[in-house]
């Protein structure tokens, strides 16, 4: 807990929040084999992360009833299919029970074992030729880049997704401390509810707007034009800048107390995700790792770097296997307008990697507090003396303390390059039909915002009719290949 004298020494101290969250990565699957030692934040006390004993490697049972174990194997791009991570894929994962099912009060259930991963792989439509690869991980040999932050800069191996399930409720934890009841990707239902309000709409808004109501200033940068922040109430498509404008903005005065980065999410518009760098399992994690490089040395070598704090995440687990149960979680407390499933958000989804960088942080700490992405914006809120948007962020545990140092310390100028990128294969062609995944849904939903901004009074009126009719990915993937061009023009 801090004290007054040291949150205002703090407030000195640090000017700018950069975030950077990654996709779909647990952190045995990172981390679990990285063997990293350090001092226990908080403590003086040395200690290990938690991750894989290679000696005694945990396991999943198959559909065979033979062990799976955890090994340090996971190859650089996964083959299909993705693995599964909706609401109802990670409940099969976490408790091993394909019948496992909410109770009458939204409650999870409590017998959590995280034994189901590599059965909930098999038993996809598009049945997987090994399903071992979900209980691999990488050596860190493999991912030079996230180790040397890990082990230069502070360790979380108690972060955790802000609700068991996919990418798009727990992206929206980390900007308005919840979901507002969404507990799945969201449906073509649920996608013309939102836009009625021209996004989706919670009800103490984001830290977006929290920031601007203070006259703090703020930024986003993405590596694409179908950011999932546009899928928020309030941004818009001239409130996000390309993130290869970072490098020349940084440098100029003024740069934003606040700023996210999303990654370029590649080919998904041909149906994967190749050639992008946000670390899908369908695409080349070291692309990831070099955009992790570019982050960190562009503001290590900037005039901001020694009043920043830098936080790597990733937004979920992506159905890889990690072996710690998850906790209970605080509900955050508000209206719950999308829910699918009627989850009551009293359960933390599954352990992600998260590092916290800063000069004025002591070198390679393991911090092993709980946290979720609401503990970003816990610290915004502390650091900059704002309000909190719900009970989950008032809650949560912020990471000022780590701040400790009177004054910066040396650093890395450069990081380690990062491994050789595997050939980017050609995409593969859309099978015909083929039913509209929750994953699509998602940029769907994307590009048909875009297109509501583009389209003139008449075009926008025939666009919600028009949504509804893309109910496969052939109709889907042609809709947005159509939108792309006129955000060109």
């Amino acid at each position: 807990m801090l004290t007054a004298p040291q949150l205002q020494a703090i407030q000195t101290k640090i000017k700018h929040v950069i975030v950077l969250m990654m996709e779909n990565r647990s952190f045995d699957h990172m981390l679990g084999y990285s063997n990293i030692t350090g001092k226990i934040a908080g403590t003086n006390q040395q200690g290990f992360v938690e991750g894989i004993d290679p000696e005694n490697p945990p396991f999943n049972p198959d559909n065979a009833n033979n062990p799976v174990y955890s090994a340090a194997e996971a190859p650089f791009i996964l083959d299909l299919p993705d693995p599964g991570h909706d609401f109802a894929d990670v409940m099969r994962q976490l408790t091993g029970d394909p019948n496992a099912k909410l109770d009458q009060t939204g409650c999870y259930p409590t017998k959590i074992n995280n034994s189901g991963f590599v059965q909930n792989y098999q038993n996809q439509k598009n049945i997987p030729a090994d399903p071992s690869v979900i209980m691999k991980a990488f050596s860190p040999d493999k991912l030079p880049i996230l180790t040397q932050l890990a082990r230069e800069f502070v360790v979380c191996d108690h972060w955790f997704s802000s609700m068991p399930g996919p990418t798009w409720p727990n992206r929206f934890f980390v900007h308005a401390a919840t979901s507002g009841g969404l507990d799945d990707s969201p449906s073509l239902g649920q996608i013309l509810i939102a836009d009625t309000f021209k996004g989706f709409k919670f009800d103490k808004g984001t830290i977006f707007n929290c920031l601007s109501e203070h006259r703090i200033n703020w930024t986003i940068y993405a590596g694409s034009k179908f950011p999932q922040v546009l899928a928020l109430k309030g941004i818009r498509a001239n409130d996000i800048i390309a993130f290869a404008d970072l490098k020349i903005d940084i440098q100029k005065p003024g740069f934003p107390a606040y700023t996210f980065i999303e990654p370029n999410y590649g080919h998904f518009l041909q149906g994967n995700y190749l050639g992008g760098n946000s670390q899908h399992p369908l695409d080349d994690v070291t692309s990831g790792e070099r955009l992790m490089k570019e982050v960190y040395e562009t503001i290590r070598n900037s005039s901001i770097w020694e009043e920043s704090i830098l936080v790597i995440t990733y937004d979920e687990h992506g159905g890889f296997y990690d072996h710690i149960i998850p906790p209970l979680a605080e509900d955050p407390g508000d209206s719950k307008h999308y829910t699918k499933n009627h989850f009551n958000f009293k359960q933390y989804g599954i352990r992600v990697p998260s590092i916290i960088i800063s000069p004025l942080i002591e070198k390679n700490l393991i911090d092993k507090r709980t946290y979720d992405h609401t503990s970003i914006l816990a610290s915004l809120e502390k650091l900059f003396g704002i309000g909190h948007l719900t009970e989950r962020d008032q809650l949560a545990n912020n990471f000022l303390d780590l701040i400790s140092l009177d004054s910066p310390r040396d650093t890395p100028s450069k990081l380690v390059e990062a491994g050789v990128a595997v050939p980017m294969a050609e995409p593969a062609p859309v099978p015909a039909n083929e039913a509209l995944d929750s994953s699509l849904t998602g940029f769907l939903h994307v590009a048909y915002i875009r297109d509501l901004e583009v389209s003139t009074p008449a075009e926008r009126a025939k666009l919600p009719d028009k949504l509804m009719q893309l109910d496969d990915r052939e109709k889907a993937l042609t809709y947005m290949h159509e939108v792309k061009p006129k955000l060109q023009e």
